[in-house]
């Protein structure tokens, strides 16, 4: 036939236009399987995703559930913990005070003995009782580097924050004047405070000497007392040995809370690991198989697709081998279409021809007529 394809009459003419025909309606159907394979794949890969992200929000879930009801349990326990440190505590620190009241209950017995023999004196001797005070001792008869610092500072108070407070808040004066302002309050500062100290320091050293030396010994006694009252305390607080008091209840109970709390914790680290070893894939299988027949027929229906659109691009690929072999080596190519077929079939019809050959004739006519 391929010989003589163009002496051949329409019935020949009929065969080729339907095997073009076929071809072309081939080639559609590979267009639409490739469309239909390519929706069906996004769609089955996001349907397994959505099961996958199923998966992982449940497992999460319910592993922080059950790491959540020991953690609860324990912070139970840790709140009685620390209920019952506190109340160790405390009872130990109105243990450890006893203690140091009755270790060091002479002392301060003594102390009071001091001040009162200090107090009878200086109204025996008649003597003001400033001159009793720590502010007397510290101004004019400090001892050791505190009492230098509180000097220091009374005296930066005096000579510094008043007058300069004074010459800001009280004086209203402008220019030069505010300067001998400043200079005369310095002066006024100098005179008051200055003759007080000198006043109060001349009569220490003369008509109340006597008795500001005695009070300076029963100061020094005091402040003895209070350093081995100090030493005392400090060495009694910082005591590791506890057997001195009663804490043996206190003790039981938190050891107690503690073992609880390792077991929890060891029951909280087997409940977990028994989830990962064994209720993960539980859950992980019960949700796949919910939805493991639609996606195993998604698949089988993507695998007879694929199958498909092999076979039919083996088919067109022989198809078209045989139009450019058979057909379009006569006929040639711009005329191996189905529609273009289908009008040659209608004009050798029309015009009664009988050959192929005169139908193509009489198509180019028509088309250069038309053109």
């Amino acid at each position: 036939m391929a010989d003589n394809i163009l002496s051949q009459d329409k019935d020949t003419l009929i065969t080729i236009r339907d095997y073009v025909r076929d071809n072309s309606d081939d080639m559609v159907r590979i267009a639409g399987l490739k469309s239909e394979i390519s929706d069906g794949e996004k769609e089955l890969s996001s349907r397994k995703k959505a099961i996958k992200d199923e998966v992982t929000r449940t497992v999460k879930s319910r592993r922080a559930d059950v790491a959540k009801t020991f953690d609860d349990e324990d912070a139970k326990l840790k709140k009685r913990l620390d209920e019952e440190n506190k109340k160790r505590n405390e009872s130990r620190s109105g243990q450890v005070s006893e203690r140091i009241g009755n270790e060091t209950e002479g002392l301060e017995t003594d102390n009071e003995t001091l001040r009162g023999e200090a107090k009878k004196l200086f109204k025996d001797t008649k003597t003001p009782s400033f001159y009793n005070s720590g502010f007397f001792y510290t101004l004019f008869a400090p001892r050791g580097f505190k009492d230098f610092l509180w000097c220091l500072f009374t005296f930066i108070i005096i000579y510094l924050f008043v007058p300069v407070g004074v010459y800001y808040f009280g004086v209203k004066a402008r220019g030069n004047a505010k300067i001998m302002y400043l200079i005369l309050i310095y002066l006024i500062c100098i005179v008051v405070f200055g003759g007080f100290y000198l006043i109060v320091k001349s009569k220490a050293a003369g008509k109340y000497r006597d008795t500001v030396e005695k009070g300076k010994e029963y100061r020094a006694k005091i402040r003895g007392n209070n350093k081995q009252i100090k030493t005392i305390s400090k060495g009694i607080s910082k005591e590791k040995d506890d057997s001195a008091y009663n804490l043996a209840s206190f003790d039981e109970t938190i050891e107690k809370i503690n073992r609880e709390r390792d077991e929890l914790a060891a029951k909280k680290k087997e409940a977990l690991k028994n989830f990962d070893d064994v209720t993960k894939q539980e859950i992980t299988d019960s949700i796949n198989s919910r939805d493991a027949k639609a996606i195993a027929e998604a698949e089988e229906t993507l695998k007879k697709k694929n199958e498909e659109l092999t076979a039919k691009r083996d088919e067109v690929k022989q198809q078209n081998l045989y139009i450019s072999q058979n057909y379009a080596t006569y006929l040639g190519k711009e005329l191996c279409d189905a529609d273009k077929l289908n009008r040659l079939c209608q004009i050798m019809e029309e015009q009664n021809l009988s050959t192929i050959n005169d139908a193509i004739a009489a198509y180019k006519k028509e088309q250069t007529q038309n053109g």
